[in-house]
């Protein structure tokens, strides 16, 4: 019925065939582009994962160094009131013992 000229027969298959090229290419390149992102987004999880930890070993060190910081004011506010009240440091305790008796008074 339609006889195509030779010509364009070729044309039309080098067109065809150029065609599936640019379409194998594109879908390499995409999945070579969504390779590389999900590489990028493993990577991303994992540096939030160790932030994560870092951030809770940092509220531990931090927690502790607030205990040692009230542990230390507490004796610093002791030695000040010891001076105020102008006490003074002793060498020699002497300590009672107990016996177990006890003396009650009527």
């Amino acid at each position: 019925m339609s006889v195509l000229k030779p010509t364009k027969q070729k044309t039309i298959k080098s067109t065809s065939k150029i065609t599936r090229k640019i379409i194998l290419v594109s879908i390499i390149f995409m999945g070579f582009f969504y390779l590389i992102q999900t590489n990028s987004l493993a990577i991303s999880g994992l540096k939030i994962t160790d932030f994560k930890k870092q951030i809770e070993e940092l509220k531990k060190d931090n927690k502790q160094l607030e205990i040692e910081f009230l542990q230390l004011q507490a004796v610093s506010k002791i030695e000040q009131a010891s001076e105020e009240l102008k006490m003074v440091k002793t060498n020699n305790a002497k300590y009672l013992k107990e016996t177990g008796e006890i003396a009650v008074a009527k």
